[in-house]
């Protein structure tokens, strides 16, 4: 009989043939590749959890039945415990995944979690287990890939400027222009919440750039670089006439020199297609998937306290 549980000592034995074994990585994270694994950090964070007094951000699930592992969910938190990610999916029995992900729900749920989001690619052959174990699909992405980024032929007409912490208020207001209602409504409905699930998996100071028109924030880069790929995401106002081609040339500039990477989400499909007249081409097609996460008891209480007084007063 097999059970999902979070890692014990003993489990060291399995997880070591489980990461010397071919199973790819069916999440996937904003720097690494689809299928790659970070097999040292993930050991890294198995003895961490097990180090006393060990204050972590970040949880491991395992599905086992004699001895060895069926599944294999890894996650963490983003900028604050309120957002997760999952960045490690192992599925050598693919049925099996949806426990190990309904359990790793539940620990970020205990360590203070709100919502916790995964992507997969739409090939994927735990796509369907996930949808079981309460992540629900909101958004689709294309990987966009160059071997380089092509320098503009013309000094590119946006300027860009590095992001401050004063920006973000600015960036939030972008992100409700240029992001649809129904993406915002799983990922974030205010700026706590959207702060919270700002810093990418394995990136916690990326660059962040920004322009501005009329004293307002218009677009947005985000870039990091991961051994020799630099990889970026970006927002743009959709309301502001030639600044999507205006966007694609700062970034060609910007990055230009190495591999480039991107994962555009269809709603930017006009983005996509200013890359690929940059010399990007379309990787695999993914899928963003996230689960809300219930709140303890205690704060609910808390929250009713809070309504109940502000409507007195």
């Amino acid at each position: 009989m097999s059970t999902a549980h979070p890692p014990r000592p003993f489990d060291v034995v399995a997880l070591t043939a489980l990461l010397a074994g071919r199973s790819p990585n069916e999440a996937v994270n904003w720097l690494l590749p689809p299928g790659a694994v970070a097999t040292q950090e993930l050991m890294e964070r198995f003895v961490g959890l097990h180090l006393p007094l060990a204050r972590t951000r970040s949880a491991i699930a395992l599905v086992t039945e004699k001895a060895r592992i069926r599944a294999l969910a890894a996650g963490r938190s983003r900028a604050t415990n309120a957002g997760w990610e999952v960045d490690t999916l192992f599925a050598p029995e693919p049925a099996a995944a949806g426990d190990a992900l309904d359990c790793l729900a539940g620990l970020a749920a205990s360590k203070g979690a709100r919502r916790i989001f995964l992507r997969l690619s739409m090939e994927s052959r735990v796509l369907e287990a996930a949808r079981t174990a309460g992540f629900i699909p909101y958004a689709t992405e294309n990987l966009m890939m160059s071997p380089a980024a092509a320098a503009p032929g013309d000094r590119p007409q946006l300027q860009l400027r590095v992001a401050s912490g004063a920006d973000a208020h600015g960036l939030f207001r972008l992100y409700n222009r240029a992001v649809p209602q129904n993406v915002r409504a799983v990922e974030a409905l205010t700026l706590e919440e959207w702060a919270a699930t700002q810093n990418p998996i394995g990136a916690r100071s990326p660059a962040q750039f920004v322009a501005e028109a009329d004293g307002e924030i218009v677009a947005w880069v985000r870039s990091a670089q991961r051994g020799s790929a630099a990889t970026f995401d970006a927002l743009v106002d959709p309301a502001a006439a030639g600044l999507v081609a205006d966007l694609a040339s700062a970034v060609s500039a910007l990055l230009r020199g190495g591999a480039v990477r991107a994962f555009v989400p269809s709603y930017m499909e006009t983005f996509a297609m200013e890359l690929e007249r940059r010399g990007f081409e379309r990787g695999a097609e993914f899928v963003l998937l996230a689960r809300q996460l219930a709140r303890p008891i205690g704060e609910l209480s808390r929250v009713k306290v809070a309504e109940e007084a502000a409507w007195i007063t």
